[in-house]
């Protein structure tokens, strides 16, 4: 029998952008120069209406999500959990923390991108009511160059 994981989620800001950083290059090591300096991490969560969120396990960082409100609209920038811990429910700590600030923030909408390689984030994403609504071809490049496209995902949060 496995239990349950205490996911510990928190509010971040600028101070925590290297950390940040650090995560996302961990957790998508093979986004390669795509990944966000800690630089444009701060510059990102300066940004009025931008959120981010750390989920940690007994202090130790396991996952971080970022979000941000334009009008009546959110979109999840970044979810990313540290490959040691995922399927055990931090991505969804992570999502429905952000969610809860898009319905706090009186967002009508969530969006996201996602690679369509991806199925794990693609399952995350279906069981918490998300719904395909277009496609960027070519959107994300991995770390040799190769093209992949996103699909364009929505959710109704109010």
């Amino acid at each position: 029998m496995t239990t349950a994981t205490a996911w510990q989620c928190m509010a971040v800001g600028p101070a925590a952008a290297e950390l940040v950083a650090e995560l996302q290059n961990r957790c998508l090591p093979e986004i390669g120069a795509e990944a966000w300096s800690a630089e444009g991490v701060r510059d990102m969560l300066a940004v009025s209406g931008t959120v981010g969120c750390l989920a940690s396990e007994a202090e130790s960082p396991a996952g971080v999500a970022l979000g941000r409100q334009v009008a009546d609209e959110f979109e999840l920038l970044f979810l990313g959990v540290l490959a040691e811990h995922r399927r055990r429910g931090c991505g969804a700590q992570l999502l429905n923390w952000q969610l809860a600030q898009a319905k706090n923030h009186s967002a009508a909408r969530c969006y996201l991108e996602v690679a369509e390689g991806n199925r794990g984030a693609r399952a995350l994403y279906q069981n918490a009511g998300f719904q395909r609504v277009g496609v960027r071809l070519g959107y994300y490049r991995d770390s040799s160059g190769l093209q992949h496209d996103a699909l364009l995902l929505c959710k109704t949060v109010r």
